[in-house]
């Protein structure tokens, strides 16, 4: 199935020519020189610093379940420290970045393995659709599970930031645990985050000020 998998990723890219208990540090005072994303729910707020310095912010949406995921199917988004795992835009078919890969209409989904091309998929995980997207779907999954969430028993997989044209008021609405931003701001964001950049997803900032101290400022 693997070899079919990458057989197709190979295809489609010629086609175009070419996530509840979680400590975030405790008393530890945590220092990224880097690029560093914060989700904080009770605000509905996505964060993106450059070190302490606030770079960008974007209204988001999360679970219709709550926070704290622990299945497949609660509907909630999962609480702590994770990362991009892939990336998927057409801002790549477009030509305006060679980071990740393209979103092909009827051949780009996820599964429990990450991004996969091919015919057929999750009807929920059509990752052309409006509810990615549409005509600038955009999509970044996350590595939920992560190692301490395999740990624990937590099930699930697709957790992703991704865009969506499905607002209300100009805002995104409920997901299904994943953090879902407005398309043109998903776009953005994509320009901003590699593989690898951490993702920190938290229920309110008083979890996080003493961990990360730029909170309390």
């Amino acid at each position: 199935m693997e070899h079919i998998k990458r057989a197709a990723l190979s295809l489609a890219a010629l086609c175009i020519c070419f996530m509840a208990g979680v400590s975030f540090g405790g008393d530890d005072v945590r220092a990224f020189d880097d690029r560093v994303v914060f989700v904080i729910d009770a605000e509905k707020a996505f964060l993106v610093y450059e070190g302490a310095e606030l770079i960008a912010s974007f209204p988001c949406e999360t679970g219709y379940g709550g926070m704290g995921k622990t299945r497949e199917g609660d509907g909630k988004t999962p609480v702590g420290e994770y990362h991009i795992a892939w990336m998927a835009s057409v801002e790549v078919n477009r030509g305006h970045t060679d980071k990740g890969s393209p979103v092909i209409e009827g051949m780009t989904w996820c599964d429990e393995t990450g991004l996969v091309y091919g015919p057929e998929g999750r009807n929920e995980e059509r990752l052309w659709t409006d509810a990615y997207g549409g005509e600038d779907a955009t999509i970044m999954g996350l590595d939920y599970p992560n190692e301490e969430d395999v740990a624990r028993g937590y099930t699930g997989d697709c957790i992703e930031i991704h865009g969506t044209t499905r607002l209300v008021d100009g805002k995104p609405t409920r997901s299904a645990g994943c953090i879902k931003l407005t398309a043109k701001d998903a776009i953005l964001l994509y320009h901003m985050v590699d593989v690898g950049t951490p993702v920190i997803i938290s229920v309110s900032r008083d979890t996080l000020s003493g961990a990360y101290p730029f909170f309390d400022e």
